[in-house]
């Protein structure tokens, strides 16, 4: 693949049977850390906020333990710690240091695939309940700083990527669809540069 940084493609190699060949990336390994948008094979990012996010960390936990799923409208869930940790988590990216650089890159970006890609945050999750309520918070603070974001369920978010991902899992008692390694591919490979999953370490482990 050629998507995503060496790291994030860690988290999802699992899926692909090794008999197969397994799930390689094929990016330049010599300039996937290079400090430089403009190189095609750099899946740098540069943000940095305290311990939180470093330049060369591409995959973050944010462990919810108190966070409880809840039955939403029909079949759908929702789980109102992980929202709050979403919040802190956009409020994270566009305090960090060079966030207002990477965004100023792409947003300037002539190439508009690129350009749209990389210069949104996608946020997604496996629940339109989950979803619907992280929109509803976190939009204040993506129009306040002029960010633009993509907030969809898994299965809407199919066949996009972002330069930066936040994945929310909401459950807590029942695996539900991160029980399907299709769904969980899905949702674990539509990052470039920075994946973020919010979600019970305990539970999931």
């Amino acid at each position: 693949q050629y998507r995503m940084h060496p790291d994030i493609n860690a988290v999802i190699s699992q899926f692909y049977a090794e008999d197969s060949g397994g799930l390689s990336c094929g990016l330049n390994m010599a300039k996937v850390d290079a400090p430089d948008f403009s190189e095609k094979d750099s899946r740098y990012h540069g943000l940095s906020f305290g311990k939180f996010i470093q330049p060369n960390v591409h995959t973050i936990w944010v462990d919810v333990p108190d966070g409880m799923e809840q039955g939403g409208e029909g079949s759908s869930s929702f789980n109102e710690k992980e929202i709050e940790a979403v919040e802190l988590v956009v409020e994270a990216l566009v305090r960090a240091d060079g966030f207002n650089r990477y965004m100023s890159y792409w947003d300037g970006c002539r190439n508009a695939e690129a350009r749209i890609t990389e210069s949104r945050i996608g946020v997604i999750s496996f629940y339109a309940d989950q979803v619907r309520k992280i929109s509803n918070r976190i939009q204040p603070i993506c129009d306040k700083n002029n960010v633009k974001v993509a907030t969809k369920s898994v299965d809407r978010f199919q066949g996009q990527e972002s330069g930066i991902v936040i994945v929310s899992t909401v459950r807590t008692k029942k695996l539900g669809f991160t029980r399907t390694p299709e769904r969980l591919n899905v949702a674990l490979s539509r990052a470039r540069r920075l994946l973020i999953i919010v979600g019970n370490s305990t539970f999931y482990s």
